[in-house]
C-alpha cells in the first residue's frame, strides 16, 4: 500500500525546529552541489485510523559516484508512531517515495528521531554508560 505523497518546493516546507528539515538546509545542501527535494504525505490507510497525521519531508540527492544516488531524509520523518507500527510506515513511505527518486537509486537512508527500543535496557550498555548495539545483535534496531 502507497502513501499519498506530492512533490512541493523547498521553500514551502513547512516551519520546524529540526534544522535539517528546514526549507533552509536545502539550500545550504543545495550550494554544496545536493539536490533537495521536499515532498508532503499523508498517513492514508490503517496507520491514519490510529495516528491521522500530515507532514512533510525533505530528502537530500546525492551521487555516489558515476553509477547511482543515494536518497538521505536527515531526522526525518518526524511522526510519532508506535515501536511495532514503524518498520511498515517506513516500508510504505519508501515505496511511496521511489516513482519521485532517481532512477538509479541504490537506497534511502532515514536518521531516524525516533527513541531506540533498548534506549532504557541497561543489558545494552556497560558499566561506563556506552550502548552495546555495534557489539550485541539483540541491542539493534530492527526497523
Amino acid at each position: 500500500m502507497h502513501l499519498p505523497i506530492e512533490r512541493k518546493p523547498t521553500e514551502y516546507l513547512h516551519k520546524r525546529t529540526v534544522l535539517p528539515q528546514t526549507s533552509y538546509w536545502a539550500k545550504v545542501k543545495e550550494k554544496q552541489g545536493y539536490k533537495p527535494k521536499a515532498f508532503s504525505f499523508k498517513l492514508d490507510n490503517e496507520l491514519s485510523k490510529k495516528h491521522p497525521s500530515k507532514d512533510d519531508l525533505l530528502i537530500i540527492i546525492r551521487k555516489t559516484g558515476k553509477h547511482g544516488t543515494i536518497a538521505y531524509v536527515p531526522y526525518g520523518p518526524d511522526i510519532n508512531l508506535p515501536e511495532e507500527e514503524q518498520g511498515k510506515f517506513l516500508e510504505e513511505l519508501s515505496e511511496s517515495l521511489r516513482p519521485y527518486l532517481p532512477s538509479d537509486c541504490i537506497f534511502i537512508r532515514y536518521d531516524l528521531v525516533w527513541p531506540s527500543p533498548w534506549q532504557d535496557d541497561e543489558d545494552c550498555y556497560n558499566e561506563s554508560g556506552v550502548w552495546l548495539a555495534p557489539q550485541r545483535q539483540d541491542c539493534r534496531s530492527s526497523v
